[in-house]
C-alpha cells in the first residue's frame, strides 16, 4: 500500500472510531473500510490500528464478557487529530 492510501486508510478509521465514540471491534472496523472502498482484509486493517495505537491515536481493550475479543476506542490525541483534519 503506498503512503498516500496508508494515510486515508488510518484517517478513515480515526473518523469511524470518532463517529461512534463506543468500542469497537477490529471486523466492525474492517467492513467499514471495505465499505469505504478499500480492499483489505482484516490483518491489514489491524496493521493499521497498530500504527495508530503506536501513536496513541486509539486505545486497545478486551471487551468486558469476552476477554478474547479486542476493543477499538480513539483517545483525546485522536480526537485531537481528526479535528484537525477538519
Amino acid at each position: 500500500m503506498m503512503p498516500e492510501q496508508k494515510q486515508i486508510i488510518r484517517s478513515r478509521l480515526l473518523r469511524q472510531l470518532d463517529d461512534t465514540r463506543i468500542p469497537i471491534d477490529l471486523q466492525t472496523l474492517a467492513i467499514g473500510a471495505r465499505l469505504g472502498g478499500f480492499r483489505l482484509d482484516d490483518a491489514e486493517v489491524e496493521r493499521e490500528l497498530e500504527y495508530l495505537i503506536a501513536k496513541q491515536f486509539v486505545s486497545i481493550s478486551a471487551a468486558a464478557l469476552s476477554a478474547g475479543l479486542k476493543l477499538y476506542r480513539i483517545t483525546a490525541a485522536g480526537t485531537e487529530c481528526v479535528e484537525a483534519a477538519g
